[in-house]
C-alpha cells in the first residue's frame, strides 16, 4: 500500500511553481484537484483493465518465488495484460509505455525541483549563483544542474547498496515516500497551527471538512510512516539523517546569513 503513494506523489509539484502561475489563489487549487482526478481515473481505470483481462488466478499465482519455490503474485501485471492483448510484442509495448511515463515524471521534477533551490538562494539560504537565470532560456540553469548532480549521486548510492535495478528502484521510491510523508504531514499539521496562531490572515481557500479531513490525512501518513520504518529501517535512517542535516544547515545559515538574502 505504501508503494501506491508513489504514483500519486506528483501532486506536490505544483507548489514550487505557484509564483509563475497566473491567479494562483484560483488556479493552484484547481490544478491540484484536476491533476489528482486525472491520476485517479488513469490508475483506477488501469486496475479495472487488469482484472477484466487477467484472471484472479493469474494475478495471485503466476510467478515462482525464487526463495520458496512456490507460486506467488505477478509483479508485471501491465506487461502481462499487454501480452494477452498484443501477443509477443506486448511486453515491449508495455516497456515503451513505462519509459514514456518515466520521461514525463523526470520532466515534471526537473521543472519543479530546481525552483526550490532557486527560491532558497533568493532568500540567502543557498549560494547566490543558484539564483541566476539563464540569459537565453530564462530558466534557473544552475539550480537545474544542481538537481541533476544530486539525482546522479543518489542513483549511485542506492545502486551500490542494491545492485539489482528492481531492488534499487524499490528502495529509492520507499525512501522518497518516507521523506515526503514527513514534510506532507508537517504541511497538513500547519493548517491547525496557523488557524490558531494567525487567525487574522486572509484565507482565500478553506479546507473542506475541517478539522476532520486533515486529521484523517495525518492518520494515514502516520500509518504509512510506521510501515516504511518497519520494512525499510536502513533507508529510513538514511532519509532521517539527510533531513536532520538539512535542519542543522538551516539553523546555522539563518543565524549567519546577511540581511536581504542573496545578492
Amino acid at each position: 500500500m505504501v508503494a501506491v503513494l508513489w504514483p500519486y506523489d506528483g501532486w506536490i509539484n505544483i507548489a514550487p511553481v505557484a509564483e509563475e502561475i497566473r491567479d494562483p489563489q484560483r488556479n493552484v487549487p484547481r490544478g491540484l484537484a484536476l491533476g489528482m482526478l486525472v491520476v485517479i481515473l488513469v490508475y483506477v481505470g488501469a486496475n479495472i483493465s487488469y482484472h477484466l483481462t487477467l484472471s484472479m488466478q493469474h494475478l495471485a499465482h503466476s510467478v515462482v518465488d525464487p526463495d520458496t519455490g512456490k507460486l506467488g503474485p505477478t509483479s508485471t501485471v501491465a506487461s502481462d495484460v499487454f501480452g494477452v492483448l498484443f501477443g509477443d510484442r506486448g511486453a515491449q509495448i508495455a516497456a515503451l509505455g513505462v519509459m514514456c511515463s518515466t520521461f514525463g515524471a523526470v520532466n515534471s521534477n526537473m521543472l519543479t525541483g530546481p525552483r526550490i533551490y532557486f527560491a532558497m538562494a533568493r532568500d540567502g539560504l543557498l549560494p547566490g549563483r543558484l539564483h541566476a537565470v539563464h540569459g537565453r532560456y530564462r530558466t534557473p540553469a544552475n539550480a537545474i544542474l544542481l538537481q541533476a548532480v544530486w539525482t546522479t549521486i543518489l542513483l549511485a548510492v542506492f545502486y551500490k547498496q542494491y545492485p539489482n535495478p528492481r531492488d534499487s528502484f524499490d528502495a529509492m521510491t520507499d525512501s522518497v515516500i518516507f521523506g515526503g510523508i514527513i514534510f506532507y504531514g508537517l504541511t497538513v499539521a500547519a493548517v491547525y497551527v496557523l488557524r490558531r496562531t494567525r487567525p487574522e490572515q486572509p484565507r482565500p481557500y478553506r479546507t473542506w471538512g475541517y478539522p476532520v479531513t486533515p486529521a484523517l490525512m495525518l492518520l494515514a501518513y502516520v500509518g504509512a510512516a510506521v510501515t516504511v520504518l518497519a520494512e525499510r529501517p536502513s533507508e529510513t535512517k538514511f532519509v532521517a539523517a539527510l533531513i536532520a542535516a538539512g535542519v542543522i544547515y538551516y539553523v546555522i545559515v539563518r543565524r549567519t546569513k546577511r540581511p536581504g538574502g542573496a545578492k
